[in-house]
């Protein structure tokens, strides 16, 4: 056997921190999400039931309606928050339900206690499909160009959101460690695998840590509470923070366990692809 076929073989082995999946596989999900020699890739055609179920683009949808409505864009207060009667708006539309609003933790007074819709505008300001210019909230040209193609909007909005920003942004955890979002194509295989059953949240933590155990370093400071908060930062990020708000999962909240257990939707396979090693 020559080298390059060993290195073949040897790279094309199934691996079982990684469920099976190879070396080689785990490199797509990693450097190459959703390109065709991945693992876990989008479909080619989202038709409008599909699109229309999915939470964080109909945010986004609703967001941009309003912005539109607005000669001049939607005016931020000065702190640059979206103002309260636009929050209010769109939260009543319910096309997501943040859970601490829902039982009364919080009051949704300002778009800060509302972190999904939050995530969602910062994640198309780096993605350049929206702008705040002289502290007014405007599409830019790049929407502009896409506005009559949904699943192209979808598509831009799914890879900034899980590639470019940023999702340990204000959550507590490391912010220079980007657990959960690091193969994050790895929840969804995962999902696939286990979800169609439920499960505490925090088998796939235990799963994404044994997979990538590099990742725990920058979690020293937690001293003996280092792996609880990596999983639970895991939990945040990738389950609640990603899959939930596009609709890939049902979560279940035990406040007085402060246990989640989740769910695959039917949405997952309606919108992806994934091989089933």
């Amino acid at each position: 056997m020559d080298l390059d076929s060993f290195k073949y073989q040897y790279n094309s082995r199934p691996i079982d921190d990684f469920l099976g999946l190879s070396s080689t596989e785990m490199h797509h999900i990693l450097y190459n999400p959703l390109s065709e020699n991945s693992p876990v890739r989008l479909r080619r055609h989202l038709p409008d039931e599909v699109l229309d179920a999915i939470p964080a683009l109909r945010i986004f949808e609703s967001l941009v309606e309003l912005i539109l409505a607005e000669p001049k864009g939607i005016k931020l207060t000065k702190a640059e928050f979206l103002p309260r009667r636009v929050v209010h708006e769109i939260y009543a539309r319910k096309h997501f339900l943040e859970s601490d609003i829902e039982v009364g933790i919080l009051k949704l007074d300002r778009e800060e206690k509302w972190p999904t819709l939050y995530a969602i505008r910062m994640a198309m300001i780096v993605g350049e499909l929206l702008e705040v210019e002289n502290g007014r909230l405007r599409v830019t040209s790049n929407y502009l160009e896409l506005k009559d193609n949904r699943f192209l909007l979808f598509k831009k909005l799914l890879e900034t959101y899980a590639n470019d920003f940023n999702w340990g942004f204000l959550d507590g955890y490391p912010e220079e460690n980007p657990v959960g979002q690091v193969a994050w194509g790895f929840t969804l295989f995962m999902l696939n695998m286990w979800g169609l059953e439920k499960r505490d949240a925090l088998v796939y933590a235990h799963q994404y840590r044994k997979a990538f155990p590099m990742m725990l370093g920058s979690f020293e400071g937690f001293g003996d509470l280092a792996i609880e908060a990596f999983d639970r930062c895991y939990v945040f990020r990738a389950l609640l923070g990603f899959a939930e708000r596009f609709g890939l999962i049902e979560e279940e909240f035990d406040y007085f366990a402060l246990k989640s257990d989740v769910k695959a939707t039917a949405l997952l396979g309606r919108i992806f692809e994934i091989d089933e090693d």
